[in-house]
């Protein structure tokens, strides 16, 4: 039953503070996501009618940096799961959320959105969001119960699907509210609370009696 399945993954959670850090990892990842794929295009295409750029022209120049930051992160991705593969899994979370954390909040310090530190930005964004992505899907397939994976795993996916209704709503009204750049901020700083929550979790002992 769909309760029990629930309550299975919860359990897990509780039982396991590494399978608790993928659910909250998930969250956090998903988020990112939107933050690209939905704030930046509108931030750009905005700044680029501001600028008195025709709207079929700030679109094509929003899009092409988002295709760079995809860019980024299809090179990245490849690396990233080099070092998932030789790392602990959470001091691989730890790298990964560090790294999308410097990405997001760096975007808060780009003068121009058409300018050169937007090139560079870009490519910390990319690498940040396929980091996240890649991290939280390695250490929930390494920590869920072979017992009842598929209930953690589908916690795990709703843990997500909560960060992306998050993000637009709150990322939505603070950038209608206070700056395009916020969501940035405000995803980024949720990047690097999970980074200090991952350098925490590394230290504590793994226990031998979760199955």
């Amino acid at each position: 039953p769909f309760r029990q399945r629930v309550a299975m993954g919860v359990r897990a959670g509780r039982e396991n503070v590494r399978v608790l850090l993928a659910y909250f990892s998930a969250f956090v990842a998903r988020g990112d996501l939107v933050v690209i794929g939905t704030f930046y295009a509108l931030w750009l295409t905005q700044a680029g009618i501001k600028a008195g750029m025709e709207p079929d022209i700030a679109a094509t120049q929003a899009g092409i940096r988002f295709a760079m930051i995809m860019t980024a992160a299809l090179i990245w991705a490849p690396i990233m799961g080099w070092l998932n593969d030789r790392l602990n899994r959470v001091n691989a979370m730890a790298l990964a959320m560090g790294l999308a954390a410097i990405g997001y909040i760096s975007v808060a310090f780009v003068p121009d959105p058409f300018g050169f530190w937007m090139y560079p930005a870009g490519v910390l964004l990319g690498i940040g969001q396929i980091s996240a992505v890649t991290a939280s899907q390695t250490l929930i397939g390494q920590e869920a119960p072979p017992a009842y994976r598929g209930s953690v795993v589908g916690m795990f996916s709703m843990f997500g699907a909560a960060g992306i209704l998050f993000i637009s709503s709150a990322g939505g009204w603070v950038f209608d509210r206070i700056s395009p750049v916020a969501p940035f901020v405000l995803i980024g700083i949720a990047n690097a609370l999970l980074f200090i929550a991952a350098l925490v979790v590394a230290r504590q002992p793994v226990r031998s009696d979760i199955v």
